[in-house]
């Protein structure tokens, strides 16, 4: 993924998680399969999966530097930032406080 691409997706989308990750990090696999689950609840949620070996620099456009990391952008301002030490509990709680504010709605 370009850099062009990557902020046209983040700028498109009313709920849009941008997912860091390495390929042999093993909690950057079962972080990621953590939050496949939660937003099964979310389908308007998009999520964008970011390769730090492959792409340093998008990366470094959004200061992300350690995976696993996500960011929540909501129509394309971040909203939320979370590593490994996150609780996807907590995650879930707030995006059900987000979706009942009506933050996911066209």
């Amino acid at each position: 993924m370009e850099v062009g691409q990557l902020e046209c997706e983040i700028n498109a989308g009313k709920g849009v998680i941008v997912y860091f990750q390495s390929p042999m990090c093993g909690v950057c696999k079962l972080l990621r399969e953590k939050i496949t689950v939660v937003l099964e609840k979310y389908p308007e949620i998009k999520i964008l999966d970011i390769n730090l070996k492959e792409s340093p620099e998008l990366g470094a456009l959004l200061g992300v530097y350690v995976a696993p990391l996500f960011v929540l952008y909501i129509g394309g301002k971040e909203y939320l930032r979370k590593n490994q030490n996150g609780s996807t509990a907590l995650f879930e709680n707030e995006l059900d406080r987000l979706k009942r504010m009506g933050a996911f709605d066209d």
